[in-house]
């Protein structure tokens, strides 16, 4: 008599997000990580959050972060293994709106939220460049308060936070620490 078949398990899902200013070129970072990273990682759904910058009415705001929502609830419900990058919050033509509800945040249950910080008293990052100096005082405060943000909502996310400093010279230390820590979640 054959020993009755044992229902496979199905794989783990992993989730991380990596949250980071659009001037740091957080998107290019995360391509060329995981590009380099193919052998050490498993197969990997690549999700980018949106902008809602030229969206000025606040209930064309909430719809498109609600139809966002759906839509990304239904690519990553049956993904073994999700990478979300972008900003949490995004800027709209009335304020900052966060783009993950904490109900949203809740239920994705990230296993790490991985903050890629610039410094922004005075720097910001240029791809192939490192690190520029931007003169704007006005653009370096909308960097700090955005950035601010940031940390708030990952820390809603009740997931542990790494924290990737952004400095001159440093792209291919950034780029090193990024892929050992998705190799230690999801390798």
């Amino acid at each position: 008599m054959k020993a009755p078949r044992e229902p496979q398990a199905r794989p783990q899902q992993r989730r991380v997000l990596v949250v980071g200013l659009d001037r740091s070129e957080r998107d290019v970072i995360v391509d060329m990580t995981l590009k380099g990273s193919r052998k050490a990682l498993p197969p990997i759904t690549r999700v980018r959050l949106p902008r809602l910058r030229t969206v000025a009415d606040i209930s064309a705001i909430g719809l498109r972060r609600r139809t966002f929502i759906r839509q990304l609830e239904s690519l990553i419900a049956d993904k073994a293994n999700v990478v979300i990058s972008g900003s949490l919050v995004s800027p709209t033509g009335i304020g900052y709106i966060p783009l993950l509800e904490a109900e949203f945040l809740a239920r994705l249950q990230p296993d790490l939220v991985i903050l890629l910080e610039t410094d922004t008293r005075e720097l910001f990052y240029v791809p192939g460049m490192g690190i520029a100096r931007h003169k704007d005082p006005q653009a370096l405060e909308a960097m700090r308060f955005e950035q601010d943000l940031n940390r708030h909502w990952a820390s809603r996310t009740g997931s542990p936070v790494a924290v990737l400093r952004l400095e001159k010279g440093n792209a291919k230390r950034t780029l090193r620490e990024l892929r050992q820590l998705l190799v230690a979640v999801m390798g």
